[in-house]
Parts: structure tokens; C-alpha cells; sequence
């Protein structure tokens, strides 16, 4: 286990390296992450697919909404520190705990702000409550690991994640749109004092401009790792397809399919599919007014 966390380590190192930088997780962002302070920023995404070949022909939906207030800001408006509410959902047609559950937050972040990204630490409390499935699909080789875990828990979370971005699509002269992002820390309070790390790098190149729409064939690579075990969570899936593309007022859209390989380092379970997926994104800031300097 040790030796995966530190491959995650290592690969989140070489992501923000190369960049300048439960679940699918983010999805790239429409526009570049130049700097902007917001008073009241938001943020929500959606990404719903088949994602895992291991678990094949499993749908799984995700949502997440977030609202902040940025209280103040130092170095020119780059260190931000914001207190937040969130909730993320999750649900699948299989009925796996780990992929149907709801997760409301409140606590802060301090965010770093470079010309393509942000990196933030995170606290606050958390309450996750997961949806106990009992569906025909259920395989005992996944499921094993979660027999012992509550289905409801509260209680105090800590983490660090970042995304970074290159040659946003949104710009016409960009030819090689990219994105990286990782996430790691005390993050599921079912599972708790587990620490989860987990890590993606996509790079594409547009291929056909049809106005605001591209067509965009990409590769991505995604890992990640605990300190329990748990198999849903100890895995590393890498893969390539075809995707289009548009942000269209303010939200950036994507419709794809791609062929990916899983591999799951517990069970030792792999597999290779189809998958198909269909993404969105957008931000906001209330009220439109600048946070403090």
C-alpha cells in the first residue's frame, strides 16, 4: 500500500511539474484559470458515463455545487481564503455503496492562484450517507471491504487538491488543450482516518473547429490509492478517445467516448471497455462584485 501512495505521490508531482501543473472527479475547464477574486464564488459540475471497465455497464452519475465567500486576499489578490458549503451526490444503476451516497460540507480554503491554476487546502466537517445496494448486479469481489463500513457518518475532514490547465480550448489559437488535477486527504468520513489520494493528467489536440464546438481526440491518465485497502480505491485506469467540446454562456459541455483500460491493485481485477460520457461545468460569483484586497 505504501508503494501506491507513493506512485500517487510521485505521479501528482510529475502532473504539477509538467503543468508550469468518488468517481470521476473534475472535468476540464472551459476557459483559462487566469486569476480573478471573486467575492462570492461558485462553482458546480456534472459528469455522468460508464467509467469503469471493471465495474462494465455500470451508469454513474455525479453532481457537485459549492457557494463561497472570499473574506480576503493578499499577494495582489493570490492567496484567498474562503469559508464554503457543499454537497456532492453520487449515485449508479449497480447499487455500489461507494458510487451512491450524498456528502454535504462546510468549513474554508486557502487558495494559491497561479496564471493556469489554483491549489487549495481544505477543512471543515463533513456528513456522508451511503445508499446500501441490494441489486442483482452486486459482485461479492467488489463489494468485499465494505461489509463492516456504516452507512451513515459524520465528522471533521482535511485536504489538499489543485487543477491546472494549458492551451484552453475556448481560445482559437490553442491547439493542445490540456488539464490536471489531484486531490488528497482525509476525504470520506464512512471510511474513516483512510487517506485518499487520487490524480488525473488528459491531453488532447483539436482536431476540427465547428464555431464554438471542437472536436477534440485525447488521452488521460488517472490513479488512485488509500491507506485502507479498499479496492474501489486502489486502482489505476489510462485510456484514449474522442470528444466534443463547446463553452457556450459560460458552460463549458463535453459529449465523448473513449476505450480504457482499469486495473485494481486489491482484487487484481482488470478489464477494458467502451466508454461513453457527458460532462458539464460552469462557475459563478454572486452578486458580481470583487472579493478584498
Amino acid at each position: 500500500m505504501k508503494n501506491v501512495l507513493s506512485a500517487l505521490f510521485l505521479a501528482l508531482l510529475l502532473t504539477v511539474a509538467s503543468a508550469a501543473f468518488a468517481q470521476d472527479g473534475p472535468i476540464p475547464a472551459a476557459k483559462d484559470s487566469t486569476l480573478q477574486v471573486s467575492a462570492f464564488p461558485g462553482q458546480a459540475w456534472t459528469s455522468i458515463g460508464d467509467s469503469s471497465p471493471v465495474e462494465h455497464g455500470n451508469i454513474q452519475s455525479e453532481i457537485y455545487v459549492e457557494q463561497g465567500v472570499t473574506l480576503f486576499s493578499a499577494d495582489k489578490g493570490s492567496i484567498t481564503f474562503t469559508p464554503y458549503a457543499s454537497v456532492s451526490l453520487g449515485n449508479d444503476t449497480y447499487g455500489y455503496p461507494w458510487n451512491n451516497m450524498v456528502m454535504p460540507f462546510g468549513g474554508a480554503k486557502l487558495n494559491k492562484y497561479f496564471r493556469h491554476g489554483v491549489i487549495s487546502v481544505s477543512g471543515g466537517y463533513v456528513y456522508e450517507d451511503r445508499y446500501v445496494g441490494t441489486g442483482q448486479f452486486l459482485s461479492p469481489t467488489l463489494l468485499n471491504g465494505t461489509y463492516n463500513l456504516p452507512t451513515q457518518r459524520g465528522g471533521a475532514t482535511g485536504f489538499v487538491n489543485g487543477w491546472f490547465g494549458w492551451q484552453p480550448m475556448a481560445d482559437p489559437k490553442s491547439r493542445f488543450p490540456g488539464s490536471a488535477w489531484f486531490e488528497a486527504g482525509n476525504i470520506e468520513p464512512i471510511e474513516h482516518n483512510n487517506v485518499i489520494g487520487m490524480g488525473n493528467v488528459q491531453q488532447g489536440v483539436i482536431a476540427h473547429r465547428f464555431g464554438r464546438v471542437a472536436l477534440i481526440p485525447y488521452a488521460e491518465l488517472r490513479l488512485v490509492g488509500d491507506t485502507q485497502g479498499n479496492d474501489w480505491e486502489n486502482k489505476v485506469a489510462g485510456g484514449g478517445g474522442i470528444k466534443l467540446a463547446a463553452p457556450i454562456h459560460g458552460v463549458y459541455t463535453e459529449l465523448g467516448a473513449s476505450v480504457r483500460h482499469e486495473n485494481r491493485f486489491i482484487s487484481g481485477l482488470s478489464a477494458t471497455g467502451a466508454y461513453f460520457f457527458f460532462n458539464t461545468s460552469f462557475d459563478w460569483n454572486l452578486f458580481n462584485k470583487k472579493g478584498r484586497q
